[in-house]
């Protein structure tokens, strides 16, 4: 082709390819590809799989939780809360200690009630617990003054008169009783005593975990 300005032909002109022939080009080779490398944020924990355990938490893997409480008592891996009471038990320590000390004259009765109420964080009953499994109270210190298993309680027992109770007794014939909210403990352990399918299929009510 005649370059009308002069000179060679065109720029990018040329003599065209004998046919079957293609110019070749080097081929490039595909890179390998590599994962972006980056170091995690400051203070990053790689979360294990959680997976449940018995007592129905979860927690991580190969960790076993802690057994859930009531009122300071573990419960057992299947154990839940049917029935449950906190008692508040200031007006009977203030009283005692009141009384205590207007009779400390009177042969020693007074020294009698302020040691009552000095103790009966110890002795009193803060907690009534009633589970699927047993039934429990538990003192001021989060300690069971007494417990008995549903298998072993061989009645119920009800005292009425100057003092509402309402418990149950064991094969020896020991009394074990609540004073407090004694009309709903009375109803809650009567259904639970006599029919025995309601343990299971009742649900869980809430409850303290500790003493205050």
């Amino acid at each position: 082709m005649h370059n009308p300005y002069g000179g060679g032909p065109p720029p990018g002109y040329g003599p065209p390819h004998p046919q079957g022939q293609l110019q070749q080009y080097p081929q490039q080779q595909p890179q390998p590809q590599h994962a972006p490398a980056y170091a995690p944020p400051h203070g990053y924990n790689q979360q294990q799989p959680q997976q449940p355990v018995a007592n129905g938490q979860w927690g991580p893997q190969g960790q076993a939780m802690q057994p859930r409480l009531v009122g300071g008592i573990p419960l057992e891996r299947t154990e839940k809360v049917l029935y449950f009471y906190r008692a508040s038990r200031i007006y009977t320590v203030v009283f005692g200690l009141i009384m205590g000390v207007l009779l400390i004259p009177a042969f020693g009765i007074g020294l009698l009630l302020i040691y009552g109420s000095v103790t009966d964080r110890s002795s009193g009953i803060y907690c009534q617990t009633m589970t699927n499994k047993r039934i429990m109270a538990i003192n001021g210190h989060g300690k069971v003054l007494w417990e008995i298993r549903w298998e072993d309680v061989r009645g119920l027992n009800k005292v009425v008169g100057r003092r509402y109770e309402f418990g149950v007794r064991n094969a020896q014939g020991k009394k074990l009783m609540f004073s407090d909210n004694v009309h709903i403990v009375e109803m809650v352990l009567t259904k639970l005593a006599e029919t025995p399918m309601l343990r299971e299929q009742s649900p869980e009510v809430q409850f303290d975990s500790y003493v205050n």
